[in-house]
C-alpha cells in the first residue's frame, strides 16, 4: 500500500482526519475537558490544527495512506520537544488557552517514562499522532504508515517510541513489533478513564512504547 509523505500543505487534511479518528480518544478528552459536548467536536479540530502546525515547523511530516483515510505525524531526531511556543500561541488565539494545562498534564507525566527508556538521549523517531477513523479500520491503513515509519528508523538504525492512548491501539503496535516500556495513568483523582471529568475518578492509561529494529 502506498504511502506519501506531506508537510503544512496537508495540515488541514489530517487536522480534520485525526479530530474525527481521535473523537473518544481519553488524551484529546482530557485535553478538551473543560469544554461541552457541543464545542468539543470544533475544539478538536482546532487543537490539532495548533499541535500539528508547530509539529511542522519543528521538521516533522505527515504520512498518509489510501487517499487520507489515515494519517500520522512522525517528528525526526533531536526536535521531539513538543508543545512548543508556537502550539501555545495558536492555541490561545483559537480560544484554546484552558487547553495548556491539560496538554502540560499529560507531557508532564509521559515525558519522564520517555526520557528513561531512552536514558536522556534525543537519537530516536516520535510517533507524534497516528490515526485511522473508526470506519476505515481493520484495512491495513495505520499499519502501513507504521511499516514506513519504521523503514526510515531501520535505515538509521534508530528507534522509534509512541504513547497508546487505548488497548486497541497498544495491540495494533504490539502486533507490529512495538513493546510496552512504561504503564502512565493521567488524572488520578479528577478524570474518568475516558478521560473526562470525574471527581475521584481513576484516570486514564497511556503506554509507552519503542521499537528496535
Amino acid at each position: 500500500m502506498q504511502v506519501t509523505t506531506s508537510f503544512e500543505d496537508r495540515v488541514d487534511f489530517a487536522s480534520h482526519l485525526l479530530a474525527d479518528a481521535f473523537e473518544h480518544d481519553p488524551s484529546i478528552n482530557y485535553c478538551l475537558r473543560s469544554f461541552g459536548s457541543e464545542q468539543r467536536s470544533k475544539c478538536r479540530q482546532e487543537l490539532f490544527d495548533a499541535l500539528l502546525t508547530s509539529a511542522i515547523s519543528r521538521n516533522a511530516s505527515i504520512e498518509e495512506a489510501g487517499g487520507f483515510r489515515s494519517c500520522g505525524v512522525l517528528v525526526p531526531p533531536k526536535d521531539q520537544s513538543l508543545p512548543s511556543s508556537n502550539s501555545k500561541a495558536r492555541l490561545v488565539a483559537a480560544g484554546l488557552e484552558s487547553c495548556l494545562a491539560n496538554i502540560h498534564d499529560i507531557s508532564s507525566q509521559t515525558k519522564p517514562c520517555r526520557d528513561l527508556v531512552m536514558k536522556g538521549e534525543d537519537r530516536y523517531f516520535y510517533i507524534f499522532f497516528l490515526g485511522t477513523p473508526t470506519a476505515e479500520r481493520g484495512k491495513g491503513l495505520c499499519s502501513a504508515i507504521i511499516r514506513h515509519y519504521q523503514s526510515i528508523a531501520a535505515e538509521q538504525k534508530l528507534p522509534i517510541y509512541l504513547e497508546a492512548g487505548t488497548e486497541y491501539c497498544r495491540s495494533l503496535y504490539e502486533s507490529l513489533g512495538f513493546t510496552v516500556v512504561g504503564e502512565i495513568v493521567i488524572g488520578k483523582g479528577k478524570a474518568a478513564a475516558d478521560g473526562m471529568v470525574e471527581i475521584g475518578g481513576p484516570g486514564f492509561q497511556v503506554w509507552g512504547m519503542i521499537w528496535v529494529n
